[in-house]
């Protein structure tokens, strides 16, 4: 995880407080603390199940989309017939 985002993580995290958004802040610290323990558990592994990758993005995702506003939109979509458990890749 890059620092650059860690600090702006808690800047966001600041700016909720400031702005007296107590639930914003609460769940911007939960989705943070799931995608750090995540990057974490993941980083110890040489492959790791796309599904487990998926679920990463769609938390970052989702994070900014708190930090930016809803100033984007994204969709993820699976195949239909795709196993994203049987797909291995490798850690970065």
């Amino acid at each position: 995880m890059e620092p650059h985002f860690i600090f702006n993580t808690l800047a966001a995290v600041q700016s909720f407080v400031r702005l007296d958004k107590k639930e914003a802040a609460i769940k911007y610290l939960n989705r943070f603390s799931r995608l750090l323990r995540s990057s974490l558990e993941l980083s110890r592994e040489k492959l790791v199940p796309l599904c487990e990758e998926m679920d990463t993005l769609e938390n970052y995702l989702h994070l900014q989309q708190m930090r930016f506003e809803n100033a984007f939109r994204y969709s993820i979509t699976q195949q239909q017939g795709s196993d994203w458990d049987a797909v291995m890749l490798p850690r970065c």
